[in-house]
């Protein structure tokens, strides 16, 4: 059945994401409060499968500004993560709980030096290591990847689209099955080599569990006349599927 999570809010709620880990269920949103202009990371549980659930909190202490793009993952050891994008400085970060949601640290800033807008961050967990992804506005090189042990701090920013090939890169998605991870994502790139800025959907593929990842490819190549959006992507029993949005004359499909 539905339940209301944040029944007696005025504000408003937006861009939920959930994520689960035996009988606990984590749900975590942006609050948007329109006479203020202020918005928040807020943040709820339930240890009974989605019956009971605590009164939401917020979570996004030390980091002031506009949230958009909230995204959360967990573990089975009451490891939590959740990022998202302020668009006060368009910089991606994350805040961490590893008491299964009973407190959380501060915020942390992971997009560091990058020269774009950093924006649309997707996040998961898989084999002992919290994976991130995001893109930025920049012209070429800039589809992001970095990963977490607990969330507290970040390895090293490695770009999954390096080369002159990389155009301008949009809504990151990842999935894993095993050691293999998988993002997939809209790019203007000319990886299909039909000479044209057409947005197809790329993959880039790790073998290992992000330590490195094989080169970009096509994986829904499209023609100059239609524009893939949005994808979503799944892994399991050996096959790894994508969904997206097609988009020709003003038809979106």
């Amino acid at each position: 059945h539905a339940t209301d999570l944040d029944y007696s809010s005025t504000t408003l709620q937006y861009r939920a994401d959930i994520t689960a880990s035996g009988d606990d269920v984590h749900v975590a949103w942006t609050d948007y409060n329109g006479y203020t202009g202020v918005s928040s990371i807020y943040y709820t549980k339930s240890t009974n499968n989605g019956k009971d659930w605590t009164s939401p909190e917020k979570i996004d202490s030390g980091n002031t500004g506009v949230k958009y793009g909230l995204t959360i993952t967990s573990d089975d050891d009451n490891n939590i993560v959740a990022s998202w994008t302020n668009t006060y400085t368009y910089d991606i970060y994350t805040v961490s709980s590893t008491n299964g949601g009973g407190s959380w640290d501060d915020a942390i800033l992971v997009s560091g030096d990058t020269t774009g807008l950093n924006y649309m961050p997707e996040i998961l967990y898989n084999e002992g290591k919290f994976h991130l992804v995001w893109s930025d506005s920049s012209y070429g090189e800039s589809l992001y990847y970095t990963y977490s042990t607990d969330g507290s701090s970040w390895a090293d920013l490695v770009y999954l689209n390096e080369g002159t090939t990389a155009y301008y890169s949009y809504t990151p998605v990842i999935s894993a099955e095993g050691s293999k991870l998988y993002v997939a994502w809209v790019d203007s790139g000319d990886y299909d080599g039909d000479g044209s800025s057409d947005y197809d959907i790329v993959w880039a593929v790790s073998n290992d569990n992000g330590e490195t990842w094989n080169d970009v490819t096509i994986a829904i190549d499209t023609d100059t006349s239609t524009t893939l959006a949005l994808p979503s992507i799944a892994s399991g029993s050996g096959f790894t599927y994508i969904s997206y949005q097609y988009a020709s004359g003003g038809s979106y499909d």
